[in-house]
């Protein structure tokens, strides 16, 4: 996504509706529907409304000012951009802080009618005509990222930057009250009594497990297909994974298998709630009570997802979330959260992540540093209150992209009846995968794989005596799984163009095998 500084003029021309507004209005219109990335300086705003109160009176000044916020986001005047322009713009010290800008922030451009005033600027300066044909002639060609973190500043930046100042401000470091803030929000969200913050989504596993009395000579059931540390979880308590196969089409623990892989040591079972669609947590639970069993909640691909209208999380004994910054809700580094209903185990996690403690220096346990810090909680807060919306993006491109694949060899994502999926990733099957990998990124579509060796074939894990052949589908799915290009603010036509390319690609091959 084109990210660009907007100077001065080009709101301005909108407001007062001056000579070459429409170009300008073209700019704006542009950021407001997130086709591009539009930042202002903070200090425009103040000679902004000087100008227009001139023109246009008080009122229909400060409305304008609010339709700009809206518009477009906010650079605010720190001292390392007026020190940047006071020693290499000295004459030019108005637009060089614009300049030190849009360099300190990575943009692309700065639109503006003044473009003399930029002849030194390490950003190209262009006008507002000249940015639209740029738009239109880089829109189709741009590489396609696999998930642009940057794409979502634009929405969120004020509001992180506002409560990330207020944690500084207040000092409160450590498990401070934007830690207790985002853990109410968060199991609120949840549908869940209590969350309990830590640093990632292993730790949250891991302390879950522990709070739950599981340790040395104990069982758990869960997948081969998921990331790594949902079985170091299990190790680190010195328990021992044991692995179910999957369902081929919702990549999901096969329920229908877990009972044949109890014992008289099996201590509960984790269902993986893969690339953002819920396990079918109904038989899971019939099965667990059935045989004692803690039913542990790997959401941490699935951050809102719903099984039968509830949201994930809350519905076994335990959830368990991480906060990776790439996650549907992602920190601004690691970071994680436990939530129940059971107020017994939510004690318990909050002991263990933090020394063990219950009062501070009385240890009641052996515990972890594993907290999450005030400047995450602060992020995630601010990021909590689009989460619904963004998931509702996400479930856009997932039909766009379903739809467009529907013909095509390739098999698109399964949603059954029960799931309310949030598509963290829009996986694919292709025979020729790791082909159709190179044909895309030859192309310039960026693309992944979740996960190319199953856990049982991992050496990490070679101790649990498992073979090549033990997990036949979790094997089948990972010679064929290919991760699309998924992200909120992906464009229908970068959908269409991921499509396109795939139709190309069997059609190639059909005239291939021709020949």
């Amino acid at each position: 996504m084109i990210k660009t500084l907007i100077d001065i003029n080009v709101p301005l021309d909108v407001a007062l509706c001056r000579e070459g507004w429409p170009a300008s209005e073209g700019v704006i219109l542009l950021s407001e529907k997130g086709a591009v990335q539009g930042w202002v300086l903070g200090s425009a705003f103040p000679v902004m409304d000087y100008v227009m109160r001139k023109r246009i009176g008080k009122i229909e000044s400060h409305r304008a000012l609010r339709v700009t916020t809206k518009s477009l986001s906010i650079i605010p005047l720190r001292s390392s951009i007026i020190s940047e322009a006071l020693a290499k713009y000295p004459d030019n010290f108005e637009h060089g802080l614009q300049m030190a800008a849009a360099r300190q922030f990575n943009l692309d451009y700065i639109v503006t009618h003044n473009v003399q005033h930029f002849d030194n600027s390490p950003v190209p300066a262009v006008t507002p005509a000249e940015f639209i044909d740029i738009f239109k002639r880089d829109s189709g060609r741009k590489n396609v990222p696999f998930v642009d973190l940057s794409a979502q500043l634009h929405d969120v930046y004020n509001d992180i930057d506002n409560a990330l100042t207020e944690v500084i401000q207040s000092s409160a470091f450590i498990l401070g009250p934007k830690v207790a803030q985002f853990e109410s929000e968060f199991a609120a969200f949840c549908d869940a009594k209590h969350c309990v913050g830590v640093s990632s989504g292993t730790a949250a596993l891991h302390l879950a497990l522990l709070a739950l009395g599981i340790g040395d000579g104990d069982e758990v059931i869960t997948v081969p297909n998921t990331f790594a540390a949902t079985c170091e979880a299990i190790c680190y308590t010195g328990a021992r994974p044991v692995f179910v196969d999957v369902d081929e089409r919702t990549f999901n623990i096969d329920v229908s298998r877990i009972e044949t892989a109890i014992t008289p040591r099996t201590r509960a079972i984790i269902p993986v709630h893969l690339c953002g669609q819920p396990a079918d947590m109904d038989p899971i639970l019939h099965i667990a009570g059935k045989h004692n069993l803690w039913v542990v909640e790997d959401a941490c691909q699935a951050h809102g997802a719903r099984y039968k209208g509830r949201r994930v999380g809350a519905i076994g004994h335990v959830g368990c979330f991480s906060f990776y910054p790439g996650k549907n809700l992602g920190a601004y580094g690691d970071g994680g959260a436990v939530v129940t209903n059971d107020e017994d185990i939510a004690s318990k996690v909050r002991m263990l992540r933090d020394h063990g403690t219950t009062d501070k220096y009385h240890h009641a346990v052996v515990g972890y540093n594993c907290r999450l810090s005030s400047m995450q909680a602060a992020v995630l807060s601010a990021k909590l209150k689009r989460l619904d919306k963004n998931n509702d993006m996400r479930r856009q491109k997932a039909r766009l992209y379903s739809e467009l694949l529907a013909e095509l060899d390739v098999i698109a994502p399964f949603e059954p009846e029960y799931s309310e999926g949030v598509y963290h990733l829009y996986v694919i099957r292709a025979k020729k995968r790791d082909e159709l990998r190179e044909h895309l990124a030859s192309h310039g579509v960026s693309t992944g794989l979740h996960y190319p060796v199953p856990l049982h074939l991992q050496r990490a894990f070679a101790h649990l005596g498992y073979k090549e052949g033990d997990f036949p589908v979790a094997e089948m799915l990972a010679n064929e799984i290919l991760s699309l290009p998924m992200f909120p603010e992906l464009e229908a036509e970068t959908i269409k163009r991921c499509a396109k390319l795939i139709g190309h690609f069997r059609s190639n091959e059909v005239q291939d095998s021709a020949r």
